[in-house]
């Protein structure tokens, strides 16, 4: 026969279950957390680069120079989980493309970031930039593409979760 367990016991397993379930419980939220927070800074990261990298562009869009833009691409490609950047035209015609993997253009783990390259208005007189500013709409030249693997998200979810 089953002896009932005492008050003691029984106290002390409604003690230790919601605890131990509490921490169960956060434990795995702050992990979800952790792990989401990779994917977000890849993202940022992307926007971030495609955005710096278009005014940058500018220049080399309007003249078609495809050695400045080259030069422009270069830093990019040094980064690990950059796997290609791109430049069209506004036509949408590619004008320079570096890959550092041609065979993984088609890879599943591959996010792209795209950013228009806008004209900017140069003007010498400040008070005519006003003028300028309100009277112009922007004209987009074209746009940079950048292809980020995420091979390294993948890398640092393994050494959270081991």
């Amino acid at each position: 026969m089953n002896k009932p367990a005492s008050l003691q016991a029984r106290i002390l397993l409604l003690g230790v279950i919601p605890a131990v379930l509490v921490t169960l419980l956060l434990t795995a939220y702050f992990l979800v957390e952790r792990l989401d927070g990779f994917d977000r800074e890849l993202d940022i990261r992307g926007r971030m680069m495609a955005a710096q990298l278009a005014p940058a562009c500018e220049y080399g869009v309007i003249t078609g120079n495809r050695e400045v833009l080259g030069g422009l691409m270069e830093p990019l490609l040094q980064e690990d989980d950059v796997l290609f950047v791109r430049v069209r035209d506004a036509a949408g015609q590619v004008l320079v493309e570096q890959h550092k993997d041609p065979a993984r253009a088609g890879d599943a783990r591959l996010r792209s970031y795209r950013e228009p390259v806008w004209q900017q208005h140069v003007v010498d007189d400040p008070l005519a930039a006003l003028a300028v500013i309100d009277s112009q709409a922007p004209l987009r030249l074209g746009e940079v593409e950048v292809g980020v693997v995420t091979d390294v998200i993948a890398q640092q979810q393994r050494a959270v979760l081991l």
